[in-house]
């Protein structure tokens, strides 16, 4: 489509997230009725999935993937994650298509050796620019893709049975939750 992915998460403080839309300049944002609900004020049109769909005219089950407009290269922006900044105002980081590619590529390949028989746990916020990583890995190779409960990343015991039960073989980990989980599995 050419536009760059923008994730806000609902948990944030409805200020934080205007400063962001106000410094990114969204053309849209998307979000499920409630959010868009809550957000009402925010200085950019805001719509449903089932808007975006209506409006077009589009059954979801028949969308079928376009060529990419021409301006769209390996250099355009694919995604802009927010951190919070030195100085507690939020900064955006636009990546790149060939950077996060040439990464997944780089894991994939020369650190991970992640393949089809490989899962990734994906259990870290959308607005945190490790849920990239977890969710678009398994897709570039063919290896499966499980999706935490929210606010299960919170839980040791949780992330334990779950990355057991269904055989995860890579899950990105602070160090201090990594010392949590192996200190539960002693």
């Amino acid at each position: 489509t050419g536009a760059a992915y923008l994730p806000l998460d609902r948990t944030h403080p409805v200020a934080r997230l205007r400063g962001i839309v106000e410094d990114a300049t969204p053309v849209a944002v998307v979000a499920d009725a409630q959010t868009v609900g809550a957000w009402a004020a925010m200085p950019v049109p805001l719509c449903t999935p089932q808007d975006l769909l209506a409006q077009y005219d589009i059954d979801a089950r028949s969308v079928s993937s376009p060529p990419l407009p021409e301006h769209v290269t390996a250099q355009s922006s694919a995604y802009v994650m927010y951190t919070s900044g030195s100085t507690g105002t939020p900064k955006g980081a636009m990546i790149r298509h060939e950077a996060i590619c040439e990464r997944l590529v780089w894991q994939r390949d020369q650190i991970l050796m992640f393949g089809r028989d490989d899962a990734s746990l994906f259990k870290a916020p959308l607005a945190f620019d490790i849920s990239i990583n977890e969710i678009l890995l398994p897709l570039l190779t063919g290896g499966r893709l499980v999706v935490a409960e929210p606010g299960g990343e919170r839980d040791g015991l949780y992330l334990l049975d779950v990355i057991r039960r269904r055989r995860v073989t890579f899950v990105y980990l602070v160090s201090s939750m990594l010392d949590a989980l192996l200190a539960l599995d002693d």
